[in-house]
């Protein structure tokens, strides 16, 4: 059994085509999953309200997770997604900019369709890799690409907003068109002072998708 959830906007079924611009990155993933916290019985489908995880998972672990269309996995099989403790999960990523520490790339194996419609499920994984935001650069091998380095700009700042932050090692550039659609980009620079672009992420209002690599300037 394989899920291939509907988009809420148009009704389609179809993945977006990674972009051939970012093939630096070395992996990319559809799925930002929404994490149960441990504590809670199963919600309804059909509700957005209910607490989520700020615990880090564990290899090992049985997790419950709440997916959307664009995620896509067959039972058996693994997916690679992005855990945020809970505040950053619902804000966005990087608020509050703390909890970057706690967040991960989790490679996990789908188990169990515990609830489904055609626009989501609930689905029981088990946890299988864990590796923190902040040692991403350690995993993959570095690849140079300075063009990912520059800055998003705009030249029509009445439809397109541009925000960052930097906190500690992190460094975060996005821009948005009302929220609609967006992208945005995560660098940590490691000890030695190494700059690294770590995660790429794009939104629209029918997909989404996230790159996940090492990109250095040089």
């Amino acid at each position: 059994m394989q899920s291939l959830f509907k988009c809420k906007v148009c009704g389609n079924t179809k993945l977006t085509e990674p972009d051939k611009n970012y093939q630096y990155f070395q992996d990319y993933t559809y799925c930002q999953a929404e994490w149960l916290d441990m504590t809670q019985s199963l919600p309804e489908l059909e509700t957005n309200i209910f607490w989520r995880s700020d615990e880090i998972p564990e290899p090992g672990e049985k997790r419950i997770l709440k997916v959307s269309h664009p995620f896509c996995c067959e039972l058996g099989k693994q997916f690679k997604t992005l855990f945020q403790p809970a505040m950053s999960s619902v804000n966005g990523i990087g608020e509050p900019p703390e909890e970057l520490e706690q967040s991960a790339i989790v490679t996990c194996q789908l188990d169990e369709f515990l609830s489904k419609n055609d626009f989501c499920a609930w689905i029981s994984v088990t946890v299988k890799e864990v590796i923190l935001l902040s040692e991403l650069y350690q995993y993959y091998p570095a690849q140079v690409n300075p063009d990912l380095f520059a800055p998003f700009t705009t030249h029509n700042p009445h439809s397109v907003q541009l925000c960052s932050f930097t906190w500690k090692n992190w460094d975060y550039d996005c821009w948005t068109m009302q929220g609609d659609v967006g992208e945005w980009k995560l660098f940590f620079t490691d000890p030695s002072g190494k700059k690294h672009l770590l995660l790429l992420g794009y939104w629209g209002s029918c997909d989404e998708i996230l790159y996940i690599g090492n990109i250095i300037k040089n």
